[in-house]
């Protein structure tokens, strides 16, 4: 509690995403300890130079942090679809898929953000407001974001990547967000298939 009570004195936390832990994934906590069934990972940003760095919790590590820092906790991302869909009912399709796409993404990388990254500012705005408007800025964004994955897939192909070694997630067909990549690249085979240029 100690070292919690530090962090929190040291940094500003703001909490950007909340993951359960599926397989193929290795995330230490802020304790050092490996995490075993749902992590956050906290925006931090250091009080006296603004430095900022991501800090990823536990279950247990993160709720303290979280009261600590008199925080509200963030709707649980369940890879495997358990209890998703109460929070996601709070969302315009377009954003609910935005998200969900996201947090595949970020789970095809390991579970790993940057602090200063474009996927922290869109799940950010997410978070305040999870009806954000469909800006062709964001999509655009996520979609040059998305064309950098090393192994050059398609959110499909990434998506069944998860799948393969997490059997029991459920299929995501993102209708929504396909049409809007449509609307605004004239193309959805960054969704589907091959690179938008």
């Amino acid at each position: 509690m100690e070292t919690k009570k530090r962090i929190t004195e040291k940094y500003e936390l703001t909490p950007v995403l909340r993951q359960t832990v599926f397989n193929g994934l290795d995330v230490r906590c802020c304790c050092g300890n490996r995490i075993a069934d749902t992590y956050y990972f906290f925006l931090a940003t250091h009080r006296e130079t603004g430095e900022k760095r991501g800090l990823y919790a536990g279950s247990d590590c993160s709720l303290q942090l979280i009261r600590l820092a008199g925080l509200k906790p963030l709707p649980l991302f369940d890879l495997f679809g358990r209890g998703n869909r109460k929070w996601c009912s709070t969302m315009s399709p377009l954003s609910r898929d935005l998200y969900v796409a996201i947090n595949f993404l970020v789970s095809s990388w390991g579970g790993r953000l940057k602090p200063d990254g474009r996927l922290v500012g869109y799940l950010l705005r997410l978070a305040a407001g999870p009806d954000i408007p469909a800006l062709a800025e964001v999509l655009k964004g996520f979609a040059q974001i998305l064309a950098k994955d090393r192994a050059g897939r398609s959110l499909v192909r990434i998506v069944a990547g998860l799948r393969e070694r997490n059997p029991s997630m459920p299929w995501y067909d993102f209708g929504p967000l396909a049409a809007a990549f449509r609307e605004c690249f004239g193309t959805d085979q960054l969704i589907f298939g091959r690179s938008i240029r």
